[in-house]
């Protein structure tokens, strides 16, 4: 057994409205999707955040503390370290359906949500390794090879760590193969709709330590199967760019306002589609309406359908 801290942000009014379950990443904590959650619960969602205790800021932390070198050096280790430990890579998915089983019980018994959730409908949003929670959640299936300690046996893929309750995913960062939770065989087996954001200077963090440049993102376009899969590339946006929340003022990033903009309005239309079975939603999931939101930094979106 283990903690699993939970912050649920959901709307003032009275009423019944679909989950979002969303999934920090490494080094994060409940509170790393707060303007997003608000944002969502503003238009009738509630978010429930989920902090993933062997992957949270108290652990980047500690493997910091312990590191040698630079602070760079000493930083990318421990984001090394969190990422291929088999309990953080592993457990990150049973953490959602946790939070699925809490929401569940919540909506028959709380106090305050009680009646508010409906649990019949439910998404899952992460960035970065919470992008890997995200694929996860839906049908992709994490590699055993880099994980240390290795977990029998020892190499290929892991089991189904899915959800059948969750109906689809936003992803921001999602992890292209070459990491050391996914390989091109990993995403054969996502089986619900699919949104994802990721940008041109949006490098990943290779399963050696090593920086792979943002188009390895690009390819799990082509290793999942089709129906309902959607990518939005945003020109010049980072991997900080898609961090939100009040202490993300500690790392900047040029991009950040633009990418927010169009995150949290393409995250809307695609939980109105699949949660709230929004037919006119569809209208704002596509090139034409994502290149609207544009701005000064992000100059452009590529959208990408499969």
């Amino acid at each position: 057994q283990r903690d699993v801290p939970l912050q649920v942000v959901y709307p003032v009014r009275a009423g019944r409205y679909p989950l979002v379950v969303a999934s920090h990443g490494a080094g994060g904590n409940r509170s790393s999707f707060s303007y997003q959650a608000a944002d969502l619960a503003s238009h009738g969602y509630v978010v429930v955040s989920v902090e993933h205790v062997f992957s949270n800021n108290v652990r980047l932390k500690r493997l910091f503390r312990e590191g040698s070198g630079w602070p760079r050096e000493r930083t990318r280790s421990a984001l090394v370290a969190m990422v291929s430990d088999p309990r953080a890579v592993l457990e990150r998915p049973r953490d959602v359906s946790f939070a699925i089983d809490r929401a569940t019980a919540w909506t028959a018994e709380h106090p305050q949500l009680g009646g508010r959730i409906d649990v019949s409908k439910v998404a899952v949003m992460g960035h970065s390794f919470g992008a890997y929670t995200t694929l996860a959640a839906i049908g992709a299936r994490p590699i055993l090879d880099h994980l240390r300690p290795a977990v029998a046996p020892g190499e290929g893929l892991a089991e189904d760590l899915s959800d059948p309750r969750v109906t689809a995913g936003i992803a921001f960062s999602p992890q292209g193969p070459g990491t050391s939770r996914f390989s091109k065989a990993s995403y054969a087996t996502i089986d619900r709709p699919l949104l994802c954001l990721s940008g041109s200077m949006d490098d990943q963090l290779g399963h050696d330590g090593e920086t792979q440049p943002a188009k390895v993102r690009l390819e799990i376009l082509d290793l999942m199967p089709p129906g309902e899969k959607l990518l939005a590339w945003l020109e010049n946006a980072d991997h900080l760019a898609f961090t939100d929340n009040d202490q993300a003022w500690m790392l900047p990033s040029p991009a950040r306002d633009d990418a927010q903009r169009l995150s949290k309005r393409l995250t809307l239309a695609f939980c109105d589609l699949h949660l709230k079975g929004d037919a006119r939603a569809k209208q704002r999931l596509n090139a034409r309406y994502a290149n609207t939101l544009c701005g000064e930094v992000v100059t452009q979106v590529t959208w990408f359908e499969r």
